[in-house]
């Protein structure tokens, strides 16, 4: 018994003998964890007569789009600005990993208020109390273009307004969708004349081919895409209005700006909502994860990675994983473009060691000070 006592004192006064054991953090495997998908629409409205009976739809049907995709967690800014002019920004659309919310959700583990682009408080909407649609009512329609309609030319004016920046409505590591939704077509820098017969002819310059508004978006931001939303023929019903031309040059700009194009006058704006969710969420499952954190600073000679399927994933700085230390600001994302910014203690992955698409994988490691292992 004296010995019993002995020896329970004797470990009691040494508390380096105890071992916490071990732990497990039960958390999102990394190939998907914190990987919302990060995107900017800036949807471009048609602000011409013939948009009038269109407005409801849009007001009604854009914000609905935005919910959903909030629903399954995008991380998401959005704007309206119209065709024919150019706008500052007053308000824009935010998703519940913007810190405006009340339930914010950070994009990332440890990420505070000062190390995301978000939107500033002042200009901050939910899809539900945007009200700054950039036609907003029939008044702000206008009726003496013409048939003008300098689209991509205004498009990119919007973009490049500073108030795009100072709003927080674009942000550098997410890809921007831009959306322009017209009855007519693109006529920026062209020269429109009337034939003898009374057709109209337009003559192309250098800087009004579609060519040369593929080059200035690219210029502008190469994670971009194109969207067109637009008669794909001549209609005498295209939501309640005429629509007397193709929008082949948005169409063509569509193709070039990695987008897709749909026909606005036979398909309602639910339906196109719904397929270009269902576009992007093809096209971001394309992505590969290059870089991870952790939630707390590692022993890297502790760390194993394992795939979902149990492979190990070796530490290799060409077809593995090596230990970065504590990176900021460092995107995460790396193919096809560099994108979602992410801080915090980092893992590297190389080669035949990085994830993509859906695939996942844990991350099991000691942190420093403890002799807990923490499975991620």
């Amino acid at each position: 018994m004296r010995l019993v006592l002995l020896l329970f004192l004797a470990a009691c006064s040494n508390p380096a003998a105890f071992n916490a054991g071990t732990s497990t953090d039960s958390i999102a495997a990394p190939g998907t964890y914190a990987i919302y998908p990060k995107v900017d629409f800036v949807i471009a409205l048609d602000d011409t007569g013939s948009m009038t009976e269109a407005l409801n739809q849009i007001r009604d049907q854009f914000p609905i789009f935005l919910t959903t995709l909030g629903n399954h967690n995008w991380d998401f800014h959005a704007v309206t600005v119209p065709l024919t002019a150019t706008l500052p920004v007053t308000q824009v659309i935010g998703s519940i990993h913007d810190p405006s919310m009340p339930n914010w959700v950070p994009d990332y583990p440890g990420q505070t208020t000062s190390s995301g682009d978000f939107i500033t408080p002042s200009f901050f909407q939910t899809p539900s109390s945007y009200s700054a649609f950039a036609v907003s009512s029939s008044a702000t329609i206008k009726y003496s273009e013409n048939g003008l309609e300098p689209g991509l030319s205004n498009i990119l004016s919007n973009l490049t307004d500073t108030s795009m920046q100072t709003s927080g409505a674009l942000r550098s590591d997410a890809l921007l969708v831009v959306l322009a939704v017209s009855t007519g077509n693109d006529t920026s820098n062209q020269t429109i004349s009337l034939r003898v017969d009374g057709v109209a002819v337009t003559s192309d310059t250098a800087t009004s081919t579609v060519a040369y508004f593929q080059s200035q978006f690219q210029a502008l931001k190469r994670n971009l895409q194109f969207y067109a939303l637009v008669p794909a023929a001549p209609s005498s019903n295209c939501i309640g209005t005429n629509a007397n031309t193709v929008g082949a040059r948005y169409q063509q700009l569509a193709s070039l700006l990695s987008g897709a194009s749909y026909d606005i006058c036979n398909q309602n704006m639910s339906s196109i909502f719904s397929s270009l969710a269902n576009t992007l969420q093809i096209t971001l499952h394309n992505y590969t994860l290059g870089v991870l954190t952790l939630n707390q600073q590692p022993q890297p000679a502790t760390i194993t990675i394992k795939r979902s399927n149990g492979q190990i994933i070796p530490q290799d700085p060409i077809n593995g994983w090596t230990y970065s230390g504590y990176l900021t600001n460092t995107p995460s994302i790396i193919a096809p473009v560099k994108m979602n910014n992410v801080t915090g203690y980092a893992i590297t992955l190389h080669g035949t060691g990085q994830v993509s698409g859906t695939d996942s994988i844990a991350v099991t490691y000691i942190p420093v000070g403890s002799a807990t292992v923490v499975t991620r």
